[in-house]
Order: C-alpha cells, then sequence, then structure tokens
C-alpha cells in the first residue's frame, strides 16, 4: 500500500467525520431515552412532522414533501420506476418539461444513496433497469452554490429559527502535472471510501495526466458520504435569512424541523428570497451538518447534536405532548426493520 494511501486511512479513523453513524450517534441512544422518559413516550420524537411518516426520520416521500412548496422554489420533476417503458419516459420527460442532463434518485432514501446525474436516455434506461421502487427525475440545477440549511418553527412564537447552515463543497481532485487521474483518486482522502466506484465511473479516462493546478470535479452530488466537503456557515445565520425561510415555510402545516438542501445563484440572491431551488427537504434525520467542517472537535461537535435532541423535545413538549397516543415504539422499530429491508434491495 502507498504511504499515502495508508496515511489517507489512518485519517479517517481519526477524524469522526468519516466515522459511520451508528458509531458517531451510540453515545445519544441513552440520552434518547432519558429524553423519551422525560417526554413519557420513547416514540416522542416521531410525532413531529406530521407530513412526513414518522417525522422524516426515515422512508421520508421526498417527491410528496416537495409538493408543499410554491413551485417557483421546486424544480422541475417527475416520479418514475424500473417498469416505465422508454417511450413512457419520453413521453413524461416532454410533458414536465426536462432536458438532460438530470438527477435521478429513489424516493425514498437517505445519505446519497442511488443518486445519480443522468446525461442521456441510454443512461437513465441502464439506471432504471431492475428497479421497481419509486424514481425521481428532477432537473440539474446549475446553481454554483449549495447549501444545507437546518430550520425549525418555534411552536410558541410561531416564527422560524435556524441552528445550521453549511456550504458544500463537491469532490475534485486537483492535478500535478504528473499523477494520472486513477492515483489521484486513489490518494484523495475523500474519495478513497468510494474508490471501485469513481474508478469505474472515470474507466476510459484513468491514465490521463490532469495539468497542474487543474480542478476536476469527479462528484458532482453534494453528499458527505459522496466526499463532499462540509463547510461551517453560521455566519450566514441573521434574521434575513430567517425570514426568507419562514416566507418558503409560509401556510405550510405539519412541518417541523428539518434541513432544506437548496442551490442558489449567489448568497445575495438567497437573502432576497430569489433563484432557490430546493433539492430536498429532510426531516428528523437532518443534522447539524455544520459540525463535519474539518478540524471540528468531538466535544464540540456533541455538544450540537445535543442542543439539537433539545430543540425537538421542546417542540414535541411544547406542541404534542398533550395529544393523544401517536407511533408506539413497537410500530417504530416494525417501520425500521421495514426501512432496512428496502434499502438493502
Amino acid at each position: 500500500m502507498h504511504w499515502l494511501q495508508f496515511k489517507t486511512r489512518l485519517s479517517r479513523l481519526i477524524r469522526f467525520e468519516f466515522w459511520p453513524v451508528y458509531v458517531f450517534y451510540a453515545p445519544f441512544l441513552v440520552y434518547w431515552l432519558w429524553l423519551g422518559i422525560k417526554a413519557k413516550n420513547p416514540a416522542f420524537l416521531f410525532k413531529l412532522n406530521p407530513i412526513m411518516p414518522l417525522g422524516g426520520a426515515i422512508g421520508s416521500n421526498k417527491y410528496q414533501v416537495l409538493q408543499h412548496f410554491n413551485p417557483q422554489y421546486v424544480p422541475v420533476s417527475a416520479l418514475v420506476n424500473g417498469r416505465f417503458t422508454m417511450d413512457d419516459l419520453q413521453h413524461i420527460i416532454e410533458k414536465v418539461g426536462m432536458t438532460f442532463p438530470m438527477v435521478a434518485k429513489p424516493n425514498k432514501g437517505e445519505r446519497g444513496f442511488g443518486v445519480e446525474v443522468i446525461a442521456n436516455f441510454e443512461m437513465l434506461e441502464t439506471y432504471l433497469r431492475c428497479k421497481d421502487y419509486d424514481i425521481i427525475l428532477q432537473e440539474f440545477i446549475e446553481y454554483p452554490i449549495e447549501l444545507g440549511v437546518l430550520y425549525h418553527k418555534c411552536p410558541l412564537s410561531g416564527h422560524g429559527a435556524i441552528s445550521s447552515v453549511v456550504q458544500k463543497k463537491l469532490l475534485h481532485v486537483e492535478g500535478d502535472g504528473k499523477n494520472n487521474l486513477k492515483n489521484l483518486i486513489e490518494r484523495n482522502e475523500r474519495a478513497c471510501n468510494r474508490k471501485d466506484y469513481l474508478l469505474n465511473k472515470y474507466k476510459t479516462l484513468l491514465e490521463t495526466v490532469p495539468a497542474k493546478g487543474e480542478m476536476l470535479c469527479i462528484e458532482p452530488i453534494g453528499n458527505h458520504c459522496r466526499g463532499t466537503t462540509f463547510i461551517n456557515g453560521q455566519a450566514l445565520i441573521t434574521e434575513k435569512l430567517i425570514s426568507v425561510f419562514d416566507t418558503i415555510c409560509a401556510g405550510m402545516e405539519g412541518f417541523d424541523y428539518g434541513r432544506f438542501d437548496i442551490k442558489v445563484k449567489s448568497i445575495d440572491d438567497l437573502l432576497r428570497g430569489q433563484n432557490i431551488k430546493i433539492l430536498e427537504l429532510n426531516g428528523l434525520n437532518s443534522e447539524p451538518a455544520h459540525i463535519y467542517h474539518p478540524g471540528t472537535k468531538l466535544f464540540d461537535a456533541y455538544r450540537e447534536v445535543k442542543k439539537h435532541f433539545d430543540i425537538i423535545f421542546n417542540i414535541y413538549r411544547i406542541k404534542y405532548s398533550e395529544q393523544e397516543s401517536g407511533s408506539s415504539l413497537g410500530s417504530v422499530l416494525k417501520c425500521i426493520y421495514t426501512h432496512i429491508q428496502y434499502t438493502s434491495q
């Protein structure tokens, strides 16, 4: 093994931003149980976000959620699956006014699972082959800035609050004029966990040698598990930004807490409420993603996660604790088991 590859793997073991989710969140199982005792309902958090099954913790219907927003904020999209013929697909794409490239992703899925940029009908046919679950086809938004904004509604005031903003830097490799693309991918710490996928994707270009200083985007999907660097954007949290999301969510009943994954033309446009496209809205599975900014200390990250558990608990306590029974722990565990079976396909 090359020394740089060994160093990369060691770095990923030490830095918590690369830990498996079940390892990072293991200490919070106890805290969740404690909050469940205080709430007198171990499944309390799943009562939030009634517009999403289990509050959007798992198995959220992404396409359906986007229908709650003003169309000006939503990319053109369509819902299909592998049972559609190519003639059906062509008709649907033409009907909604979509063009290639486009993004295809499972209607129910997390952490970038199954998300691909599709360049033409041949790629679409290959992608959909054997997929009998619903797929969202979504126009590819060319805006240069991608953000994750964690927003919640304060149940007493009725106003919103933003607790986390992250700017996404897509996975790139930088040429040095010496190493070919294969070597650059293998030695990149953010690419190594998807090395086989990337080597196959760029198999016809692996021997090319990028010029010194040349930046190549090798992963256009903005998910941390797909190599995206999350940059702390907390400085963007202002009353003006909160007002923009209050407007976006105005009249949206049944939504309490979640992270908006958006693309914008510029930060100035964002603060004016213009040229904003919501790629998706995640529910209770949303993380304060700014904790994954490189160099963040584990203690600081855990303090932020605890703060967000407390936000969820307080929304429940004020808004939902007096309501009659919602999801039982047994029904939640059954849904989790069903979801694991679904994603394993």
